[in-house]
């Protein structure tokens, strides 16, 4: 009888344990997604030129749901992370909590633990800040073009949302870029699977920013993003004055060569 109780009291526990532990981990659906860039720089030769990025996802799934060890990739050369809880864009019942946040650091990924705690769905955002100087900046890169200083975008992120989910992107480049000055603003490529709804064509004169906006549905590939490349064409270069030593080395030369041709003009 003894070991019969004991299968009895260990049945009891495993029920018991079922009944107050939270449901199996399930895998979260990734419903909606914003990606948001500031684009500013200190002058038109684009000095001190950064990139505010934001990013909104809508996640869906079971009661008591939890997605744990979840880690985002982020650019190494990022700073002022955050990573907050955020509201959710459609109905009310948004019950996400966020525990365990570890900030990225230099390795480029974030480690958070998602909850879905009396509810089914939730949302959460997180940012940083790059600067075109930084290192792993490459969607962001100050050169030049046409004997202009240009600052090309390349970018938009990727992921984050299931198949036929919905990835919108918007872009705050500083200054106005329309009208008279549109065609200092280049758009070299976008992902035909997005649909433009705003091509530069705002100037927002209280934000000081000219507006890019697209969307599109996602086809739940880890690489699927906007791929959004533009070029902004600032002040015309300087043109370098004749240094004096090749000035003196071309003069030198030109001598030569005279004293040559008198040579072999001699009878």
């Amino acid at each position: 009888m003894r070991p019969l109780l004991h299968l009895c009291r260990a049945a009891c526990a495993l029920l018991l344990a079922a009944a107050v532990a939270p449901a199996a981990q399930a895998a979260l659906t990734f419903d909606y997604r914003v990606s948001v860039y500031w684009v500013s720089f200190a002058d038109l030769s684009f000095t001190g030129a950064s990139a505010r990025y934001d990013v909104h996802v809508d996640v869906s799934g079971q009661d008591g749901d939890q997605f744990l060890g979840y880690s985002p990739s982020v650019r190494t050369g990022q700073t002022g992370f955050s990573w907050t809880p955020g509201a959710y864009s459609g109905s009310s019942d948004a019950f996400l909590t966020l525990s365990n946040v570890v900030p990225p650091g230099a390795s480029g990924t974030a480690v958070a633990d998602l909850a879905l705690a009396g509810g089914t769905r939730g949302a959460y955002d997180f940012g940083y800040d790059t600067a075109a100087a930084d290192l792993g900046s490459s969607f962001l890169q100050v050169g030049s073009s046409g004997g202009r200083a240009a600052l090309d975008f390349r970018g938009g992120g990727n992921g984050l949302v299931d198949a036929g989910s919905l990835f919108v992107l918007v872009v705050f480049a500083q200054a106005d870029w329309t009208g008279a000055n549109a065609a200092q603003l280049q758009l070299l490529g976008l992902n035909p699977a997005f649909n433009v709804t705003d091509n530069f064509s705002t100037y927002n004169a209280g934000l000081n920013a000219t507006v890019f906006a697209a969307s599109g549905f996602s086809d739940g590939s880890a690489g699927f993003g906007p791929d959004l490349q533009f070029r902004l064409l600032g002040d015309p270069l300087p043109v370098p004055e004749p240094q004096p030593a090749l000035m003196l080395a071309a003069g030198l030369l030109l001598v030569a060569v005279l004293r040559r041709r008198q040579a072999r003009a001699r009878p």
